[in-house]
């Protein structure tokens, strides 16, 4: 059997399927918002509610929140508590801290006791 030459992947293929998968992302969570959050997504409107999600992803993905279940429960609390809580020291703080896992994070953003020992079993967000 003749060896086959090497695949060659441009960065510019990565980047084109790196933004078709998070084009999809945020439509799923455009879907998740409005089911979810009804009132912020009509007080934003379409664009804006995109664009909160978005804000949302590219937060997470700074503190190293890469799964889409801790992306989708970040996206939870910039609607809950919104974008600029998000950018709040106390919340930065939080967001920073890389001793714990990204699901105690997200607990400890939303201010919920099991954050405090830091048991994953608890932490289970």
């Amino acid at each position: 059997m003749p060896s086959l030459p090497p695949l060659i992947v441009r960065a510019a293929q990565v980047d084109a399927l790196r933004k078709e998968l998070l084009d999809r992302f945020v439509a799923k969570m455009m879907t998740h918002a409005q089911a979810f959050f009804p009132s912020q997504c009509a007080a934003l409107g379409e664009a804006g509610t995109e664009r909160r999600i978005r804000d949302a992803i590219d937060e997470g993905a700074k503190h190293g929140f890469v799964t889409q279940r801790n992306v989708c429960k970040l996206v939870n609390v910039a609607f809950e508590l919104g974008m600029g809580a998000l950018r709040e020291p106390w919340a930065t703080a939080i967001l920073a801290d890389a001793s714990t896992s990204p699901a105690i994070r997200l607990l400890r953003l939303r201010g919920d006791p099991a954050a405090k020992s830091g048991r994953k079993e608890q932490a289970d967000v």
